[in-house]
């Protein structure tokens, strides 16, 4: 069976870094760790992949995961949202990539101009 997924790309401003990115994709994760179909916990992070996971990202059949990579040359981040629940049902994976997406963008366009 195919897992319920969807990516959204998020347009960065020039001059963001890596690790910004990557912090800012963090934090906006966090802002779900109250609801039950999130998870929420960073397993992996690799700034010279530009690379930030979700638990068990690879992983099928389990909640909300999320894999953020940043293409500083190309000024965006893509986000690879996966989310599936008992037999592969489909947790509502394209509106919770769109939110994610909007609720990350603040924060990138605050982080690459921080005055």
């Amino acid at each position: 069976m195919t897992v319920p997924s969807t990516q959204q790309t998020v347009a960065t401003s020039k001059g963001l870094s890596v690790e910004n990115a990557l912090t800012c994709v963090a934090v906006t994760v966090a802002l779900h760790a109250h609801d039950d179909r999130w998870i929420a916990t960073i397993t992996t992070r690799q700034p010279h992949h530009g690379l930030i996971e979700t638990g068990g990202f690879p992983d099928d059949n389990v909640l909300f995961r999320v894999r953020g990579v940043f293409h500083p040359d190309r000024q965006h981040l893509v986000l690879t949202l996966k989310g599936s629940g008992a037999y592969h049902a489909d947790l509502g994976v394209e509106a919770a990539g769109q939110q994610l997406a909007q609720e990350l963008t603040p924060c990138l366009d605050a982080a690459a101009n921080p005055n």
